[in-house]
Parts: C-alpha cells; structure tokens; sequence
C-alpha cells in the first residue's frame, strides 16, 4: 500500500484540534482566528492562482513505500468556471520514485457554453507491477512481477440536448512489458506481450446533477460500447461494454450532508489483453484494495454508497461501503467470491466556489487488503 505523506493534511488535522468551531469566512481580526488556521490560509494562498474565470491549485505530494522507494511529485489541478454553465476541471499528476516510477497524468472534462461535453484522459505511467491472475479467489499468496510502460490516451466528445449526451469515445493505449520475474505471468496471459490498442464507438449519458464537481442531487447515467479492430491499426480485436449508474441527495438535511450511490457494470470479450480488462478497484471504484491486477476478469460489477459531509472551515470527511465482484461466466459466476470493502476519507477543499476537494481517502477490502489514495475531486 502506498503510504502518502502529506504535510498538509497534518496541518490541517492540528488546526482542528487548535482551532475553535467559529466559521473561517465570519472573521474579521487576525486575533479572532486560530494560529494554525492562519498558517494554513496562508499555504492556501501561496499555492494557488485565484481569478474570477479560473483558479490553479499546485499541491505537492510526497510518499514511500518498499517498491517504489520515495515519491516525490506535485498535483496541479485547473478549474474554470463556467459562464451560467458548467465547470472544466483539468486534473493533472506528475510523480517520480528513487525506484524509477514515473507518473505523468492529466484528465479534462469540459463543458462549452453550447452545451459540448469533452472529456480526454492522458497519461504516461513507468512501475513495477505484481500479477497475481485473472479470477483470484481467496487470499493472495503467489504472484509475479514485471516491468510496465505504458501510454494512454481516452476521450470522448458529445453534444448535450437538455440532459441527454449523445457522442463518440475513443482508447489509444500502448503498453510494453520487460524484466518478467515469477510463474504466473506467463504466454497462456492475454496480452502478455504488451502491444499496441486502439477502439471507437458510442457513448451516452443522462445527467441531471446540479453541479458536476460536487453533486447535492440528481441522476448520473453513462453507456459507453467500444470495438477494438485491427483495420484501426489495434493488435488485439475486441469489444467492451459499461455502464455507470449514479444517484445523489441530501434527502431533506442541510446541504453540509450528501448521499451518493455508485453502480457499475462492465463487460468485455475473451480477446481482450489483460491490460484493458475490467478491474475492481483503483482510486474511484473499489477503494479498499491495493492492487487493481488482484481482481480482474472479462466481466465486473460493484456498488457503493457514500456519506459526505462538510465539518469545519475547509475540512470536510466521507465514509463509504461497498461491494463488488470480478467473474467469467465460463469459471466464476455473478455473486461467487463477491468482495466488500469499507473506508473512511478526509477531504480539504481547495475551491470555495465550485467545492473541488483535495482528497484522501483510506479503505479496508478482502483478506485484511488496505489501500491510501490521495488525489483530486471526488471518487465519483
């Protein structure tokens, strides 16, 4: 499990302990205002770019681990407000270990004033990956290793009529796999020679949210089938399927409390290379297991619901459980060795305006598994 240090998130865990219940924005004197409170204000101020249109937030981040050594890197993260429309966010990451991990990484979703959506994830990742197999069951006790390098590029583009999105998706992805080590990973693996993908195809969605960075209420559906063909110059040929169900409301209490309800449902064929299978977890689905290779299969599903609430200043805290499950239906049924996970989060919200949240959040998953994410905006 990575274990961030976040220098910041200290801080504002003493502040609250330091610090009286008096609201931040009702104080009008230094003297009135907690000194950590003021420290903290001021590294608020100092890594970000507040203007009317935008705000830019430059967060460091820095960790450890026994596989990947020190982390060291910084999160940028773009929020332009929108003109009587819906915000952009451009969430960005570039990390790197003493072991030679790299992550560079930035995800867009933007919204025009006429209504266009436009979503585009693109990321460069170096990183010692453990593979434990497709369809684990029971506890980990075996896996192998290898090198990774991989390349991403996913977007899509739709036009919005009221809250029907209608458009097209599309994966570009590249993956090169080196210094294999163990018994498990081996030729019988689709994709174990890494290669070259690329897919199309429709996507789309109902959304009736009532903000698009933190929702109070409304309905989220999203349909995307892609096809992976080799006339598109893919080496794998392959089609997959999913859908993403989201609900949130208050349901009647102050708007500081929020309810959110996850479903997901992804499919895809027997061709598919390993590195494009569903996975269960990672920082926005299941987020109690460490390792999105512990379970992977050509079928998916999970649901979660989720507590949020807002408790002092810019702190805020969520709690989460949820269940899921990787299957093929040649070997491993819908329910078999289905797996629940738990969590708690803290949340520091780094934009008043639209409540974008620095978030950091710690779940408890299958075979005593834990996982820390520390990332931008909510799980989902």
């Amino acid at each position: 499990m990575k274990k961030y240090l976040l220098g910041v998130l200290l801080l504002i865990l003493s502040g609250r302990v330091l610090g009286s219940n008096q609201d931040s924005t009702s104080v009008t004197s230094p003297e009135t205002t907690p000194t950590v409170q003021r420290w903290l204000e001021a590294f608020v101020d100092f890594v970000t770019i507040d203007k009317e249109t935008y705000s830019l937030s430059m967060y460091p981040v820095a960790g450890y681990d026994p596989q990947s050594g020190l982390i060291l890197g910084i999160k940028p993260l773009w929020t332009l407000y929108g003109d009587g429309g819906k915000t952009t966010t451009i969430a960005t990451e570039f990390s790197y270990s003493t072991e030679g991990f790299v992550v560079a990484e930035a995800d867009l979703n933007g919204y025009t004033k006429s209504n266009w959506n436009i979503i585009t994830s693109v990321g460069y990742y170096r990183k010692e990956n453990q593979w434990y197999g497709i369809g684990l069951e029971g506890d980990v006790e075996d896996y192998s290793m290898f090198t990774s390098n991989e390349f991403l590029l996913s977007g899509g583009v739709s036009k919005g009529f009221g809250n029907v999105y209608i458009g097209l998706f599309f994966d570009i992805q590249t993956m090169g796999i080196a210094s294999i080590e163990g018994d498990l990973f081996t030729p019988d693996v689709p994709g174990y020679d890494g290669g070259f993908i690329i897919g199309l195809g429709p996507m789309l969605r109902y959304d009736s949210r009532d903000n698009v960075v933190y929702p109070f209420s409304g309905l989220y559906v999203d349909l995307k089938a892609l096809h992976y063909a080799s006339w598109m110059g893919s080496d794998y040929e392959f089609s997959t399927l999913s859908l993403d169900i989201r609900y949130f409301n208050t349901f009647g209490l102050p708007k500081k409390n929020v309810f959110a309800f996850q479903s997901v449902f992804k499919n895809s064929s027997d061709e598919t290379p390993f590195f494009r299978m569903p996975v269960l977890a990672d920082k926005n689905s299941l987020r109690g297991i460490s390792n999105p290779n512990k379970y992977l299969d050509n079928n998916m599903w999970y649901v979660q619901g989720e507590y949020r609430r807002d408790l002092w200043w810019r702190l805020g805290a969520v709690a989460w459980v949820g269940v899921g499950n990787d299957y093929s239906l040649s070997n491993k049924g819908f329910f078999d060795d289905v797996k629940c996970v738990y969590g708690i989060g803290g949340r520091f919200r780094i934009d008043n305006k639209e409540k974008v949240h620095l978030r950091a959040d710690l779940g408890f998953g299958p075979n005593g598994d834990s996982a820390l994410f520390l990332t931008f905006l909510e799980a989902f």
